[in-house]
């Protein structure tokens, strides 16, 4: 299966993870909010924004004072307003699609002597929840329309404070490269939709403890 060869390689960096860390491993926590949405060709609706949070922990991995390596294990809320759905009892109602990801992004960053770095890698996210907000408590779960497993992207820029311990400051854009929906499961679409999740998250974190980065010469 594609999503199959698409794990490749989150498993030869996961396998070197244990060994990085335990020679310079840093790790830390962060939380943020975030603005996703839809797009895609069949994303004809689902063009809003819908706000929600991220969080999770973070594993910097320093290679050099300039580049490092950074897995980190998040819970991501996703979706879009605006949606059209169609409920069970063959009735329709507007109202907002929420998701929850586990995700798993593994990211090179490259910083320079300020702290600023820039960052960019792959993404593998799993579902862990999907469903219809329709006002008030008017909920239904709709999971089923939804793929358990996505692949995508993250690219973004930040501050790291230098040392053992540090803040963590930055905005990401991140994109599914994989559709979020089964084949048949948007309305007006007969196969598998070109509609794939997107979003921009501004975040907050702190490195806890940890070996030291190598630092710039002076």
């Amino acid at each position: 299966m594609p999503q199959t060869r698409l794990l490749i390689p989150f498993l030869i960096v996961l396998a070197a993870v244990p060994a990085w860390a335990q020679r310079t491993g840093r790790v830390g926590l962060k939380l943020g909010g975030s603005l996703t949405s839809y797009r895609g060709e069949d994303a004809y609706a689902g063009g809003s924004n819908r706000g929600g949070f991220c969080g999770g922990g973070v594993l910097h991995l320093p290679i050099s004072p300039a580049f490092s390596v950074q897995p980190e294990f998040l819970y991501s809320q996703r979706g879009a307003s605006s949606q059209f759905f169609v409920l069970p009892n063959n009735m329709s109602a507007t109202g907002n699609q929420r998701l929850a990801y586990l995700e798993m992004p593994v990211l090179a960053k490259l910083r320079s002597h300020t702290g600023i770095f820039v960052e960019a890698g792959p993404t593998l996210s799993y579902l862990i929840s999907a469903s219809a907000e329709l006002g008030g408590q008017n909920n239904y779960d709709n999971r089923f329309n939804f793929k358990d497993l996505e692949v995508g992207y993250a690219a973004g820029v930040g501050y790291q404070g230098q040392g053992t311990k540090g803040l963590l400051l930055g905005v990401r854009y991140t994109r599914g490269l994989t559709s979020a929906f089964k084949a048949g499961a948007y309305r007006g679409v007969t196969g598998e939709p070109d509609i794939y999740n997107q979003g921009f998250q501004l975040y907050a974190g702190f490195i806890f403890f940890g070996r030291p980065q190598a630092e710039f010469p002076q």
